[in-house]
Protein backbone atom coordinates (compact mmCIF):
# COMPACT_ATOMS: atom_id res chain seq x y z
CA UNK A 1 0.00 0.00 0.00
CA UNK A 2 1.22 3.59 -0.80
CA UNK A 3 0.23 6.66 1.07
CA UNK A 4 0.66 10.44 0.55
CA UNK A 5 0.99 12.91 3.69
CA UNK A 6 0.00 16.18 2.36
CA UNK A 7 0.86 18.78 5.35
CA UNK A 8 -0.71 21.27 5.70
CA UNK A 9 1.93 23.99 6.52
CA UNK A 10 4.97 25.81 4.48
CA UNK A 11 6.66 26.57 7.55
CA UNK A 12 10.48 25.03 8.22
CA UNK A 13 9.88 24.34 11.77
CA UNK A 14 5.86 22.75 11.31
CA UNK A 15 5.00 20.43 13.91
CA UNK A 16 2.36 19.03 11.68
CA UNK A 17 5.64 18.27 8.92
CA UNK A 18 7.38 16.71 12.12
CA UNK A 19 4.04 14.37 13.14
CA UNK A 20 3.62 13.37 9.48
CA UNK A 21 7.64 12.57 9.41
CA UNK A 22 6.68 10.64 12.67
CA UNK A 23 4.05 8.50 11.31
CA UNK A 24 6.05 8.07 7.68
CA UNK A 25 8.35 6.31 10.16
CA UNK A 26 6.12 4.44 12.23
CA UNK A 27 4.22 3.02 9.92
CA UNK A 28 6.04 2.91 6.83
CA UNK A 29 7.12 -1.18 6.19
CA UNK A 30 8.31 -2.96 2.87
CA UNK A 31 4.42 -2.93 2.49
CA UNK A 32 3.31 0.26 3.28
CA UNK A 33 5.24 3.61 2.49
CA UNK A 34 4.00 6.64 2.86
CA UNK A 35 5.59 9.36 1.52
CA UNK A 36 5.44 13.42 2.73
CA UNK A 37 4.51 15.96 0.41
CA UNK A 38 5.22 19.50 0.98
CA UNK A 39 2.89 22.48 -0.62
CA UNK A 40 5.67 25.15 0.10
CA UNK A 41 6.27 25.20 -4.27
CA UNK A 42 2.49 24.90 -5.81
CA UNK A 43 1.59 28.26 -7.51
CA UNK A 44 -1.73 29.75 -6.43
CA UNK A 45 -4.47 28.61 -7.86
CA UNK A 46 -5.94 30.24 -10.97
CA UNK A 47 -9.10 28.54 -13.36
CA UNK A 48 -6.58 30.26 -16.35
CA UNK A 49 -4.01 27.75 -15.65
CA UNK A 50 -6.14 24.32 -14.70
CA UNK A 51 -5.75 23.52 -18.28
CA UNK A 52 -1.84 23.85 -18.40
CA UNK A 53 -0.50 23.79 -14.80
CA UNK A 54 3.26 24.29 -13.84
CA UNK A 55 5.26 21.10 -13.79
CA UNK A 56 4.90 21.11 -9.99
CA UNK A 57 1.19 21.28 -10.39
CA UNK A 58 1.38 18.00 -12.70
CA UNK A 59 4.22 16.01 -10.56
CA UNK A 60 1.86 16.61 -7.04
CA UNK A 61 -1.58 15.80 -8.61
CA UNK A 62 -0.05 12.44 -10.25
CA UNK A 63 1.41 11.68 -6.75
CA UNK A 64 -2.12 12.01 -5.41
CA UNK A 65 -3.65 9.81 -7.94
CA UNK A 66 -1.08 6.84 -7.86
CA UNK A 67 -1.34 6.96 -4.23
CA UNK A 68 -3.44 4.69 -2.36
CA UNK A 69 -4.40 7.14 -0.08
CA UNK A 70 -4.33 10.74 1.65
CA UNK A 71 -3.24 11.35 5.16
CA UNK A 72 -4.11 15.04 5.64
CA UNK A 73 -1.58 16.62 8.88
CA UNK A 74 -3.14 20.33 9.18
CA UNK A 75 -2.28 22.98 11.68
CA UNK A 76 -5.27 24.88 12.43
CA UNK A 77 -4.86 28.75 11.64
CA UNK A 78 -7.91 31.10 13.11
CA UNK A 79 -10.18 28.13 13.54
CA UNK A 80 -9.98 26.70 9.85
CA UNK A 81 -7.20 25.52 7.43
CA UNK A 82 -4.61 27.42 6.32
CA UNK A 83 -4.60 28.78 3.06
CA UNK A 84 -2.00 26.70 1.22
CA UNK A 85 -3.75 23.67 2.07
CA UNK A 86 -6.98 24.66 0.39
CA UNK A 87 -4.90 26.18 -2.49
CA UNK A 88 -3.76 22.52 -2.87
CA UNK A 89 -7.01 21.28 -2.54
CA UNK A 90 -8.38 23.82 -4.90
CA UNK A 91 -5.51 22.37 -7.62
CA UNK A 92 -6.61 18.20 -6.62
CA UNK A 93 -10.19 18.98 -7.43
CA UNK A 94 -10.21 20.96 -10.57
CA UNK A 95 -10.16 19.20 -14.19
CA UNK A 96 -9.17 15.47 -13.50
CA UNK A 97 -10.62 15.76 -10.05
CA UNK A 98 -7.76 13.09 -8.49
CA UNK A 99 -9.29 12.75 -5.31
CA UNK A 100 -12.57 11.16 -6.07
CA UNK A 101 -13.00 8.19 -4.30
CA UNK A 102 -9.58 8.41 -2.60
CA UNK A 103 -9.33 7.46 0.80
CA UNK A 104 -8.51 10.07 3.51
CA UNK A 105 -7.37 10.27 6.94
CA UNK A 106 -7.39 14.14 8.83
CA UNK A 107 -5.26 14.88 11.80
CA UNK A 108 -3.59 17.48 12.85
CA UNK A 109 -1.15 19.16 16.33
CA UNK A 110 -0.81 22.00 17.86
CA UNK A 111 -0.01 23.10 21.03
CA UNK A 112 -3.04 25.54 21.74
CA UNK A 113 -6.17 23.65 23.89
CA UNK A 114 -8.70 22.21 21.75
CA UNK A 115 -5.75 21.27 18.96
CA UNK A 116 -7.03 21.62 15.55
CA UNK A 117 -10.32 20.28 15.90
CA UNK A 118 -11.41 23.15 14.19
CA UNK A 119 -9.78 22.49 11.19
CA UNK A 120 -10.03 19.25 10.48
CA UNK A 121 -13.97 19.38 10.84
CA UNK A 122 -13.62 22.21 8.35
CA UNK A 123 -11.49 20.01 5.97
CA UNK A 124 -13.82 16.87 6.56
CA UNK A 125 -16.47 19.37 4.84
CA UNK A 126 -14.44 20.23 2.07
CA UNK A 127 -13.45 16.70 1.32
CA UNK A 128 -16.77 15.09 1.56
CA UNK A 129 -17.65 18.45 -1.59
CA UNK A 130 -15.01 16.82 -3.38
CA UNK A 131 -17.04 13.40 -3.72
Amino acid sequence: MHYVAIVGSNSKTSLNRRLAAAIAKRYGTDDVTIDVLTLNDLPMYNVDDELTPAQVVIDFKQAVKAADGVIWVTPEYNHSIPGVLKNAIDWLSRVDKVMIGKPSMIMGTTPGFLGTIHAQLHLRDILFAMQ
